[in-house]
């Protein structure tokens, strides 16, 4: 099935270049309102430390566990922040794209045209220390969404100054049922 979408993801891919094609389509946005995004925002603003980062010793932890699933870890290549790798990905985003993204480079993700702004964004959660929470849906790669909700998050990286970028991914109806 991987392989199906990823035919698909190639041929839609306007530049070419993107393994999976997929653009996403975001506004940042001042107030959450799903309720699992509300509850991580809570747990960030309870355990961050007085830098803004997340100790990284938390993820995974007991608290989140309800929201492992929906849950993803993204790195800087390198100390430039130009490109990100998914270091970890949980399994409804998996299932909600129908490929695994963990390991997988930003770039390899998204459209050649829509790669710049989801990197910048990181730079600025992960260097910047920022909260974003964001709606929009991601378009391509066989698939398509809407009403999706996302928050990010600076956490303390492997490496001091190499910080990574933890977030959430809820589909508006699901809000009762993350999957």
């Amino acid at each position: 099935m991987a392989h199906d979408l990823r035919t698909q993801a190639q041929s839609a891919s306007p530049m070419g270049s993107s393994a999976f094609g997929v653009r996403p389509e975001f506004k940042r946005v001042e107030r959450a309102e799903n309720p699992h995004i509300i509850s991580l925002l809570e747990f960030y603003k309870r355990h961050r430390r007085a830098d803004g980062l997340l100790p990284r010793r938390l993820i995974p932890c007991r608290e989140l566990m309800p929201l492992l699933q929906n849950l993803y870890l993204i790195e800087p290549v390198d100390a430039t922040g130009r490109d990100w790798r998914f270091r970890l990905a949980g399994t409804a985003i998996r299932h909600r794209f129908g490929i695994e993204v963990t390991g997988k480079l930003v770039r390899d993700i998204y459209t050649e045209d829509s790669v710049e702004r989801p990197t910048e964004r990181y730079r600025e959660v992960a260097f910047g220390r920022e909260v974003h929470i964001l709606r929009g849906r991601f378009l391509g790669g066989g698939r398509e969404f809407f009403d999706v909700e996302l928050l990010e998050f600076p956490v303390e990286g492997p490496i001091e100054g190499c910080e990574t970028v933890a977030g959430a991914l809820f589909v508006a109806d699901e809000a009762e049922n993350p999957a």
